[in-house]
C-alpha cells in the first residue's frame, strides 16, 4: 500500500497526486521517504514544503515543516526495521 501512496504523492505533476492538499502531501511523503532512508528525495521534498510555507496562506505551517525536517534519515542507517526501545 505504501508504494501506491508514494507513487500518488511523488509525481512531479500535481495533477497526478492522490490529494490536492499540500498539507497532507508533504508530511506523508516525507514520512515515507524517511522510512525508506532516501535522504536525497527527502531533502528535495522538505525544501519544497518549506518554500510552500513562505506563502501567506501557509506561513502558519512553517513550524510543521521545520519539525518534519527533523525526521531526515541519516545516511547508512538501517531503516528497514522499526526502532526498538
Amino acid at each position: 500500500m505504501s508504494r501506491t501512496v508514494y507513487a500518488g504523492l511523488a509525481d512531479g505533476n500535481p495533477r497526478n497526486w492522490i490529494t490536492s492538499d499540500r498539507l497532507t502531501r508533504f508530511p506523508v511523503l516525507l514520512a515515507i521517504l524517511a522510512k525508506r532512508g532516501d535522504t536525497a528525495a527527502f531533502d528535495i521534498i522538505a525544501a519544497e514544503f518549506e518554500e510552500w510555507c513562505k506563502q501567506k496562506h501557509a506561513v502558519v505551517y512553517a513550524p510543521l515543516a521545520a519539525a518534519m525536517r527533523k525526521l531526515r534519515p541519516t545516511p547508512n542507517e538501517d531503516h528497514s526495521h522499526p526502532a526498538r526501545g
